[in-house]
Formats: C-alpha cells, structure tokens, sequence
C-alpha cells in the first residue's frame, strides 16, 4: 500500500475537468467521424498522427494534476521492479488485460454491429500500417 493510503492522486475538479474534456472531444469527434467516414479517400495518416498528439496531451494533463496534488510520478505507476518475477507479473497482468479488452471490445463489436461502421479507420496501404505499427 502507498504511504498515502486511500489519498486520491489528484483534486477532484482535475478529474471532473478531464472527465468534461474527454467527453466533449468523444462528441466532436463522433459527429466529425461522418464528415471522415463519406470521403472517398479519408487522410487516415493524419487522423492516426493527431490522435497520438491528443494522447500525449492528455498524459501531459494527467501528470500536472497529479503534480499539482503533491503526488510522486512513482506513486501513480507503482514501485520499481527488483526481480525477473515483478517484472513477468506485471507483463503478464497487462497481457491478461490486453487481451480481455480486445475480447470485450470485438463481442461488443459484433453484437452491435460496429465492424462496418468503423473500417474505415483501419489502414489499407502498408506505408498505413507501417504508422500503425511505428505508433500504436
């Protein structure tokens, strides 16, 4: 257990106001996806770019709320490794994990028939997939 216990990691309004960003960008960017989904020839590149830039953003948000609240990077990902066995622990829960989202998120998929809705995001060049692979 951390030395703050149940101490949250950041305010409450930084986690309000990114619960407001996420939400509002989920918005634009569903009613953005039709203008994407009717070209004949979406820009996937720059879609995939920018949305690493929007990550990365939003890690940058993250980290300064949580230095603004006075709590250590280390506090938020968890002690260093210091065996072969930490490290084959935590790889293998991101693993399990991994794949349980890609299980949930293809039967939801399926169930709701999201594969046609959303194709056209997938690459379809290899020059596409190469991004894809380069920055996932």
């Amino acid at each position: 257990m951390s030395p703050r216990g149940n101490a949250p990691l950041a305010s409450p309004t930084h986690t309000v106001v990114l619960l407001l960003i996420l939400s509002g960008v989920a918005v634009l960017t569903y009613f953005s996806m039709d203008r994407m989904r009717m070209a004949e020839h979406p820009h996937r590149v720059r879609l995939y770019v920018a949305t690493i830039v929007w990550e990365w953003l939003l890690m940058a948000y993250v980290l300064l709320g949580v230095r603004r609240h006075h709590t250590s990077i280390q506090e938020v990902t968890g002690a260093r490794w210091r065996t072969a066995k930490e490290f084959s622990r935590d790889l293998g829960t991101a693993l399990a994990f991994w794949i349980g989202a890609l299980f949930i998120l293809a039967l939801v998929g399926h169930l709701l028939h999201f594969q046609a809705n959303v194709r056209y995001l997938a690459p379809e060049a290899q020059r596409k997939l190469r991004y894809g692979l380069l920055f996932p």
